[in-house]
Order: structure tokens, then C-alpha cells, then sequence
């Protein structure tokens, strides 16, 4: 084992000096309850295999599963290196049975493995060091730089025909919202300016994306959920936002309320004073809006 700036660990077997420069390689997430016998899993089969892997030390599940995680890392606990496209296959199909039944947060910048809730994959960088890949041509790409799945080079993919979806219905959100401003993304999901089409009432559009989250009891749709049941409960009050609509889409949850004018919350900052040598904080309300 050998120790990281960044808080890893690595298995390093003797067939790590024949990896490839980039491949396909696959990556297991978990959530904090769950990690430790994800890992030991993992761990037990690359031991075997004699695999070369990474993991992240428990002190660093913070900075990988919390709300504010970074999105092209988020979830990313387990890293496994292939030595090559067959061997690739194999650990896929493996893991996807050991790990049936384990459930972690979505990774954003991977392609999710059939219905698992924990195995995916991407193809990237491996034993070169910098976040470049290449194409058969070597015409150059950055490695995973957006929260989204890409594969820029083309390299084929053997497990492409499970992600083909032969009839696709129009996307509600695209079909009766249009999105004009972005407030805020984080790695739950973003926060939207919108308008409802069928009548331009000015609308907000919070997205909680599927299996993000701390544990499976506090996961990022399940705390919008809550949002919901608060705005509908206090609904008399004229005090907050009117709850619109709600609906699950490709996974992840929308709520959608109406857009109140206001104050924002970062706006809001600006009329707080904490007043040196004195226990009162004196606040300025206006109000909140979206």
C-alpha cells in the first residue's frame, strides 16, 4: 500500500507497470453506511484477481458525498485500473453480481452499468498522469471535465447496446418549462429560473438528482420531497413560495414553485451586521425571493 497527497489508497500488484496509458476503467461508489463493506467486497475480489485499485480514506467520505462535493468527483470512492478492454468486461460483469444488491450516489461524469445502483464506468485516463486523453488520430481531449457522461475519443464501448433506448418520449421539463437562468448547481442538483409555457408564469426549477446523497435516508430527492411537504403544509400563510408541480424525469425529482420578488439569499448578506464587541446581531429583512 502507499499513501496519497489526496487521501487515497492505493493496491499496487506488479501488473500495474502494464497498464495502459487510457482505457476503460471502473469506478464504485457507496454511501457512509455502506462503504466499509463495499470496500471489503471490492477489495477481496481485486486482491484475487490481483487488480490494481484505489480507495479514499473514511475521513475524506465528506468531501466526496456531502452537497457541496465536487460534481466531477462526487461518489467516486473506488477506482479500478484494467490492463485491458477483456479484462474490463470481466470486472464489470463480475462486480455487477457480487454488488446487486449495494446502493450508492449517482457519479455524473460515468455511465452507470445497466441497473446497478453502485457500478460505473468511463473511459480515461490510467497510467498517464496528466487529465489528457486521445483519439485513434491523437487529436487530444480533456478527461472528464464536465458532470456529464462523455466519450470524446469514440472508443468503443462493450456494453453500449444496454444504453440504447429504442422509443423515447419528449422530456416534460423541455416540453412545458423553458430554463432561462441558472442560480446554482451543486452536486444534489441545480436550481433554475424558468417559465411555465402553456401560461409564462415565472416559475423555479430545483433538481435533486437520483441516488445523491449522505446515506439512502438522506438522499438529495428525499430532502426536496421534504421541501414539498413544508411548502404545502404552510401553504395559507402567503408566507412562501406556492408549490407548482412535482415529477420524476429520467430519475431525478423536480419541484417546481412559483417565482417570488425578493431579495436573494446572497443579496440578503449584505444587510447583516455583526456588530464588534456587542452579543446583538441586527438583521435586515426585505425578503426572499426564488
Amino acid at each position: 500500500m502507499m499513501h496519497s497527497k489526496f487521501q487515497f489508497h492505493y493496491y499496487v500488484p506488479s501488473a500495474m507497470s502494464n497498464l495502459p496509458q487510457q482505457g476503460w476503467k471502473v469506478h464504485v461508489s457507496a454511501f457512509y453506511d455502506n462503504y466499509r463493506k463495499v470496500l471489503k467486497k471490492v477489495a477481496k475480489y481485486c486482491y484475487l484477481k490481483r487488480i490494481p485499485f484505489k480507495y479514499v480514506l473514511s475521513i475524506q467520505l465528506r468531501d466526496l458525498l456531502g452537497k457541496q462535493a465536487s460534481r466531477l468527483a462526487a461518489g467516486k470512492l473506488i477506482t479500478i485500473y484494467p490492463k485491458d478492454d477483456q479484462q474490463f468486461e470481466e470486472i464489470v460483469l463480475d462486480l455487477y453480481k457480487a454488488l446487486r444488491n449495494i446502493h450508492g450516489p449517482y457519479i455524473l461524469t460515468d455511465r452507470r452499468y445497466r441497473n446497478s445502483r453502485c457500478l460505473y464506468y468511463r473511459y480515461g485516463t490510467i497510467a498517464r498522469q496528466n487529465r489528457t486523453i486521445y483519439s485513434k488520430n491523437g487529436v487530444p481531449f480533456q478527461d472528464a471535465s464536465q458532470p456529464t457522461y462523455a466519450n470524446p475519443t469514440l472508443a468503443k464501448d462493450p456494453f453500449i447496446a444496454d444504453h440504447e433506448k429504442k422509443h423515447q418520449r419528449p422530456l416534460k421539463l423541455f416540453s412545458e418549462y423553458e430554463i432561462t437562468d441558472v442560480y446554482r448547481y451543486s452536486n444534489f442538483g441545480g436550481t433554475y429560473k424558468a417559465i411555465r409555457l402553456s401560461d409564462n408564469l415565472p416559475v423555479i426549477i430545483k433538481e435533486a438528482r437520483s441516488y445523491l446523497g449522505e446515506s439512502e435516508r438522506l438522499t438529495a430527492i428525499k430532502l426536496r420531497k421534504h421541501e414539498r411537504e413544508i411548502l404545502q403544509k404552510y401553504a395559507t400563510t402567503g408566507l412562501l413560495p406556492e408549490v407548482v408541480d412535482s415529477f420524476i424525469e429520467s430519475e431525478n425529482y423536480y419541484l417546481i414553485t412559483t417565482r417570488v420578488k425578493g431579495k436573494t439569499l446572497t443579496e440578503l448578506k449584505n444587510h447583516i451586521y455583526l456588530v464588534a464587541g456587542e452579543s446583538s446581531i441586527t438583521a435586515s429583512f426585505i425578503g426572499i425571493k426564488e
